[in-house]
């Protein structure tokens, strides 16, 4: 058959440079509108102009067709080619911030980097798996496009003063696209991990503004109560806010915690002083507005706020027994390592309930019913002891987009199947048990419990559809039952729950807090110090005249200094773990076949508990059932540790031996690191050929683990690597002390 040729007048267009214009076109137009989007919702209002959004995609774009013309014409391709994949990445960067706007109301800012961890990506896909592999996607199919599709065919010199001309541009704009978004953010983020303290006696002038000097870290805590010591129960409802149980929309959403506020009362003007779950819990526990910039996962010397009067700190004078219970893993968004830093005695998450492998989850974990039952076992058995004890709990029934427990009854008052409401009314319900239970076994006859939500909902499109679009989002649920009588209508923020509570327990200690006032101080007249109280269209930093003094009544520009006062007071009790330039510190390595006693000591402090396993911090249930091999990397110019990592010593992890290569030779030859390898446990372990053929690559001529202890030092001079090391005789303890850590030798 006769092959066809194309109708005249299709001859003449040209198909594939119309195609990539009209891509081109729609990858603008793609980027602009969620830029657009995002501005229109007041994401980045105080931030960017639509002209900054308009220039800097245009910039983006025109950056990704340079770079892509000078590879297509062989020059620079290993240069140039992973810039060109970042940009291409400009689609997913659009996407994902629209993704986050979707789910907790904010863009890339430090909310963002704080949850940057692989749990929350394995969180936010199992609620919606196909809006994320649609993502995916469409990411993949305009890279591929982009690649094929090139909209400039000029020289490599012609595209070079393009790509110059896009930098700068870009740069001009204000990086207004999603990609530039994404690192400013992270630069704030980063930035702020740096705040400059403001001592006790600086902050004096601002105490009358909401902002108190704090003179008593933990060192310095002094309490005691009046009479016999109460229990404490706080139940923290997750995104609980004021409006869920004050809603004519939907009648009967909330009964049992409506009865709970006739019979004791409400808060009336109680706010969120948090955007997410581990500051509200900072905030009601600390009495201040934290700064959260710690990332996930970290060591818990770089934990905030440590000594800082905090309850569970004053509770601990008392001789309090703390518990944390949650549904979702206790080391999300670093809350368990913050607990312990407070003095928690246990902290349980998803991993500690030992729940059948057939159980169902929700999104994160427990469901909130095994939840309370898990909880009501433990207050039994509490109750029974001599000690007094404070509970926390934590619930997920209303984390978004709602995940209610399948025991609960459906809410049938209105015509809906949401979620989000079926997971409010499973609330109330399993909420009604759990006081009911208290009750009836005589608990509350010397309990106080406190019910709050651990910060505002989100403010997002669903719950802007379910409650109106300028519904205050912020206005938490706030009662207390068996607590301090007072006025319910003052106005109060999270950060107040400390001193609420420890007056509630007769507790008279010497700490305040600061920004928390206790309701005996609090007039109705007061300021409620918060973070971001206003929106408004100019840039705070260009607006503010910061020489001004601060005086009431506060504009939004004094706020957010009143808040930077705020956290550079905190910051004082972060303590920084920089050993000082004065002196070497000595060390101390205990190896042992032991599984807790192998000990690293620098300067007197013990290092065993602040390392890592796989990102996780080592716990006594790690070092009961499994061997492992320690290595703490230290840099003697700055004094400070580098990385601690524990390796478990076993066979399914021919990974870890790569892991430890790989730190080895990211620090090779850097003549100021020095390395610290030690072993624990051993006895009915067999070797592990991967790691015997690393300790023989670095030249070791006595690692015999784990039929034997070992104790390792790497160091690096002009001649290269030098390794010390020391082999358990007779299977026996080692011990080795080195009085100064810059000088380590055979001699020691």
């Amino acid at each position: 058959m006769a092959r066809m040729k194309p109708i005249a007048p299709f001859r003449r267009i040209p198909f594939k440079p119309t195609c990539a214009v009209l891509l081109w076109s729609l990858t603008y137009l793609i980027l602009i509108s969620a830029a657009n989007y995002l501005l229109l919702e007041s994401v980045y209002i105080e931030v960017y102009t639509v002209l900054d959004l308009l220039l800097a995609n245009f910039f983006a774009l025109l950056l990704i067709a340079a770079t892509q013309n000078i590879i297509k014409n062989g020059r620079y391709k290993l240069l140039l080619f992973g810039p060109l994949i970042s940009f291409y990445l400009v689609i997913g960067f659009a996407l994902c911030e629209v993704l986050i706007y979707k789910f907790s109301g904010v863009g890339f800012n430090e909310q963002t980097f704080i949850h940057l961890e692989l749990e929350s990506l394995l969180i936010a896909f199992k609620m919606a798996p196909l809006v994320y592999l649609s993502g995916v996607l469409v990411l993949l199919l305009f890279s591929l496009l982009l690649t094929t599709l090139p909209i400039i065919n000029r020289s490599t010199k012609t595209s070079v003063i393009l790509l110059i001309v896009a930098s700068i541009g870009l740069y001009m704009s204000g990086l207004g696209n999603a990609i530039g978004r994404f690192v400013t953010g992270y630069h704030h983020f980063n930035t702020n991990l740096q705040i400059s303290g403001l001592s006790a006696e600086e902050i004096e002038p601002y105490r009358e503004m909401g902002v108190r000097p704090v003179y008593n870290d933990i060192t310095s805590i002094h309490a005691e109560v009046g009479g016999d010591p109460k229990n404490l129960i706080i139940i923290y409802l997750e995104s609980f806010s004021h409006i869920f149980s004050d809603n004519p929309r939907y009648p009967g959403l909330t009964p049992y915690i409506n009865q709970l506020k006739e019979q004791y009362g409400e808060f009336e003007n109680y706010y969120s002083t948090a955007h997410i779950t581990i500051q509200g819990i900072v905030s009601s526990q600390c009495g201040l507005i934290p700064k959260m910039v710690s990332g996930n996962n970290i060591g818990k010397d770089q934990i905030q706020y440590q000594q800082l009067p905090c309850l569970p700190k004053v509770l601990n004078q008392l001789d309090y027994h703390q518990e944390f219970m949650g549904g979702a893993k206790k080391h999300f968004a670093n809350k368990a390592l913050f607990l312990q830093s407070m003095g928690y005695d246990k902290i349980w998450g998803w991993y500690d309930y030992d729940m059948p492998k057939s159980y169902q989850t929700n999104s994160w974990g427990l469901h909130d019913g095994d939840l309370f039952d898990k909880a009501l076992e433990r207050i039994a058995y509490l109750n029974d002891k001599p000690q007094p004890y404070h509970l926390s709990l934590l619930t997920l029934s209303t984390h978004l987009n709602g995940n209610p427990d399948p025991r609960c009854p459906q809410y049938k008052s209105v015509n809906t199947d949401n979620e989000f409401l079926a997971g409010i009314h499973c609330t109330d319900f399993l909420l009604k048990q759990f006081i009911s239970q208290l009750k009836s076994q005589g608990i509350l006859n010397n309990t106080t419990v406190l019910i709050t939500g651990d910060h505002g909902v989100f403010h997002v499109d669903l719950t802007k559809d379910l409650f109106g679009k300028n519904f205050n989002h912020n206005k938490l649920l706030g009662i207390l039952i068996n607590g301090l009588d007072f006025d319910k209508s003052l106005p109060m923020g999270l950060y107040d729950v400390a001193p609420l509570l420890l007056d509630s327990l007769q507790v008279k200690s010497n700490v305040n807090f600061i920004n928390g006032l206790s309701p005996k101080d609090i007039t109705h007249d007061r300021f409620l110090l918060r973070d971001s109280l206003m929106k408004t269209n100019k840039l705070f930093q260009n607006t503010c005249n910061k020489n001004k003094p601060i005086a009431p009544p506060i504009d939004p520009c004094e706020n957010q200094r009143l808040l930077d006062i705020s956290w550079a007071h905190a910051t004082t009790f972060t303590p920084k773990h920089t050993w000082e330039k004065a002196f070497n510190p000595r060390v101390f390595i205990k190896s042992t076949q032991d599984k807790h006693d192998a000990r690293l000591v620098i300067n007197g402090e013990d290092q065993s508990p602040l390392f890592l396993v796989n990102g996780y911090p080592i716990d006594t249930q790690k070092r009961r059932f499994n061997h492992h091999i320690f290595a703490l990397f230290y840099d003697k110019k700055s004094k400070k540790v580098l990385n601690r990592s524990a390796y478990k010593y076993v066979p399914q992890l021919d990974y870890n031996p790569r892991y430890l290569r790989q730190l080895l030779a990211k620090y090779k030859n850097n003549k100021e690191i020095i390395i610290f390898i030690f072993t624990e446990g051993g006895q009915s372990q067999q070797s592990i050929a991967t790691w015997d053929q690393l300790f023989i690559d670095i030249g070791s001529q006595v690692f015999n683990f784990p039929e034997k202890p070992y104790i390792g030092v790497i160091q690096f001079n002009s001649k290269g690597m030098e390794l010390l090391e020391w082999s358990a005789k007779n299977n026996e303890t080692i011990e080795q002390n080195f009085k100064n850590i810059s000088r380590i030798n055979a001699n020691r």
